[in-house]
């Protein structure tokens, strides 16, 4: 799984997915979408059920942050949910923190993609998204990322030797997270 925060213009939403969903992610970014909810019906047809894994989630959050005196340090498991609002400085954490895959953040506002995810997952600008098998002709979505955004996605080997590389990068990129928080 990699952790995937993506920030419009009303809200930062952090999920966990799998880190070929990136791909889905980046050729969505084509349409020039504003909101997450402009990103994900795009993205469903390449990753079946993440729309309403991502929703679901994120009522479940609204419910849990509600509940009692809604003080965010009395929430508990924050990563056992499927999706996470940034709504305070431990949300924020946890949307900058990566999973074993990685860290994808996108923000649609700045047009900007940045992160790493540990290879063989690789991220174009352009190319050809073809669907799970579905019992039907897939529809395959050929895509261009406009010059206006920009990617730096780093991708990191996965082996015995690169686990403390992977570290360094993680750590590396909640630092530049939190950095940019500030700013």
């Amino acid at each position: 799984m990699a952790r995937f925060t993506i920030h419009d213009v009303e809200k930062t939403v952090s999920f966990g997915a799998d880190a070929q969903f990136a791909q889905a992610l980046v050729a969505a970014c084509t349409a020039e979408p504003t909101l997450l909810e402009d990103v994900l019906p795009i993205v469903e047809p390449y990753a079946v059920g993440t729309t309403e894994r991502v929703m679901t989630g994120l009522l479940e959050f609204d419910r849990i942050a509600g509940e009692g005196s809604g003080a965010p340090d009395e929430w508990e498991n924050l990563n056992d949910l499927p999706a996470i609002e940034v709504v305070d400085p431990r949300t924020d954490r946890l949307a900058r923190t990566p999973d074993n895959e990685g860290l994808v953040c996108i923000d649609l506002a700045r047009q900007s993609i940045s992160g790493h995810l540990v290879a063989p997952t690789t991220i174009v600008a352009r190319g050809t998204l073809t669907p799970p098998m579905v019992g039907r002709a897939q529809r395959r979505m050929a895509f261009v990322l406009s010059d206006r955004w920009t990617v730096d996605v780093d991708m990191v080997e996965q082996n015995a030797s690169s686990v403390e590389d992977t570290d360094t990068a993680n750590r590396d990129m909640v630092a530049a997270g939190e950095s940019a928080t500030r700013a």
